[in-house]
């Protein structure tokens, strides 16, 4: 066997204080010209009455002429008026003006208004949208105008976040009336690269919630993305402020069953959603009030039973009930009158080629039931294992089920066959399966593999390690001290690597509880991620000390 490769990488670290900028160049397309060069140039303002900047006035109307004709995008969506009144303006074009009519009563006194048109006024043919258009004025004697920024990247993944709504509350503050809708004082909305600025703004202290505001309503609903802060911004702080932003756990859901049918064969299929995580569930069936025999299994959604075929001579009498720690549901079982298949079918095939494992799925789309185990034949590299090198059998031991497990030890770089010969398998109306079924599949070989070996230098204290590739499941391991630590066999790829550090030394990573206050535990991640290569071992060498730099150490 060839030597293994070798590449060792020094990484820096960045953490949920220090975040890496970047920087993405694009490519051109060239293409034929199409009747003269396309107008890339925005509309251009040649007036706006009344003019901006203006005091001790409630204007009603507003009026913005450019240089070419324009059109509305999206208006009410993309203007942002800090602070927010209560009823918008209604807009509407006059050829190359666009015209506001607003409510001036709604206005409060000696208040500076800010009104920003984000992306919703475009050019009439190529919608190039104009830029920075603000308007502000004063109903009050003087005008504020001092100003805040920041920026905000995901606290997981470091992107810059577009399109947040940022709330400004001013100092003092109460917690519960922002939960309970309380207007914000200033308005702002971050841009491509993450970054607000919030100008007009009187002397004070604000406390900075940044939301994705999808109805728009000035306030935080459940699921809804957000970054905060403890600190607070100053206004007229010309230090640039960041947040870190995050997916808040949401609240376990309502459950409750949606439908459930019967077939001729005595199975139910139930469709019963699951959002978020369930400890345990129960599925029981009631024929006439009494509890009867019912095997089940779930499959994402949907939720399948077995009962005895004769009992659907009175399905108005039956009825499933799905039960937790918390919650309970009844549904009436009605009939579905279709012709079902009688023989139950593949699902799916399994991988073409994956990695050596010791037991594979066999996935039905009607339940099965092992009847002659002598009948099945696995075949690897064209040889005909014995019976006795593997086994097939039901997930639930003798009841019926959707799925099948062929249960054994694969070796590397090995092509299998598996075939289930007539008669080996049962419906739930004791018929069996006539025809010979076949799945194929090979495994990876040993040299398909990569290995990382990560070593963490300066760790800020306890935590967990994060290993994770594409959209599969995370490798979390808890860390004490500094360590090395190993991967071995994985698959060729980009990882993501980070650290959640258990800054509170509860033995929780804590994610963050707006309600609470409760700012999410510092998550971090290196500057690069590792690339697994085939037959190569990556060593990863990840200091934190620069990200700690000026950070005191938590007792």
């Amino acid at each position: 066997m060839e030597s293994m490769g070798s590449m060792k990488i020094q990484q820096t670290c960045n953490g949920a204080l220090i975040l890496l900028l970047l920087c993405f160049c694009g490519c051109a397309q060239i293409s034929s010209p199409t009747g003269g060069p396309v107008d890339e140039d925005p509309p251009q303002v040649l007036e706006i009455l009344p003019s901006t900047d203006q005091v001790n006035v409630r204007p009603a109307k507003l009026s913005i002429a450019f240089d070419e004709f324009v059109a509305l995008k999206n208006p009410q969506q993309q203007l942002v008026i800090s602070p927010p009144i209560l009823t918008k303006p209604s807009f509407r074009i006059r050829g190359k003006s666009v015209q506001l009519e607003m409510n001036p009563t709604l206005y409060q006194d000696s208040t500076t208004y800010v009104f920003s048109f984000g992306k919703g006024i475009v050019d009439l043919h190529e919608s190039n949208p104009a830029v920075d258009l603000k308007w502000a004025f004063s109903t009050g004697p003087t005008i504020d105008s001092l100003e805040l920024s920041g920026q905000i990247f995901d606290r997981m993944t470091g992107e810059a976040k577009e399109g947040l709504r940022i709330l400004l509350f001013r100092k003092p503050y109460e917690m519960d009336s922002i939960l309970a809708g309380a207007l914000p004082d200033a308005i702002g909305v971050t841009n491509a690269d993450g970054t607000f600025r919030i100008d007009h703004l009187s002397p004070g202290d604000f406390f900075p919630l940044a939301l994705d505001d999808v109805n728009a309503n000035y306030q935080w609903d459940e699921g809804e993305y957000l970054a905060f802060d403890s600190l607070f911004m100053a206004a007229g702080d010309t230090a640039q402020s960041i947040l870190l932003g995050f997916e808040p756990q949401e609240e376990e859901g309502l459950r409750y069953i949606e439908s459930s049918t019967i077939d001729s064969t005595g199975a139910i299929r139930i469709l019963a959603p699951l959002e978020g995580e369930l400890d345990a569930e129960e599925w029981k069936a009631h024929f006439q009030g009494a509890e009867i025999r019912s095997p089940w299994e779930r499959q994402a959604d949907s939720v399948f039973m077995w009962l005895d075929s004769t009992l659907i001579e009175d399905v108005e009498g039956l009825n499933v009930v799905w039960s937790g720690l918390a919650f309970s549901d009844t549904s009436n079982v009605r009939l579905d009158r279709r012709s079902p298949r009688k023989w139950p079918v593949p699902l799916e095939k399994l991988p073409r080629s994956s990695e050596a494992d010791t037991t594979r799925a066999l996935s039905f789309d009607r339940a099965v039931r092992v009847q002659n185990s002598s009948r099945w034949m696995l075949i690897g590299n064209l040889d005909t294992l014995s019976l006795s090198d593997f086994d097939v059998r039901d997930v639930r031991g003798e009841s019926f089920s959707r799925m099948l497990h062929l249960n054994h030890v694969e070796s590397d770089g090995t092509e299998y066959q598996l075939v289930a010969f007539p008669n080996v398998l049962s419906n739930p109306l004791n018929g069996v399966q006539p025809d010979t079924l076949s799945w194929s599949w090979k495994t990876h070989a040993s040299d398909f593999f990569g290995e990382l070996k990560v070593e963490l230098s300066n760790l800020p204290g306890a935590g967990w390690f994060v290993l994770q590739m594409a959209k599969k499941p995370p490798i979390r391991i808890q860390c004490l001290a500094d360590t090395s630590l190993v991967f071995e066999r994985l698959i060729p790829g980009t990882y993501k690597l980070g650290f959640e550090w258990d800054a509170n030394g509860n033995g929780i990573w804590e994610l963050g509880n707006l309600e609470r206050f409760e700012v999410p535990e510092p998550y971090f991640y290196p500057e690069e991620s590792p690339k697994i290569r085939s037959n190569w071992l990556v060593e990863w060498l990840w200091d934190f000390a620069p990200a700690l730099e000026g950070i005191d150490p938590i007792e």
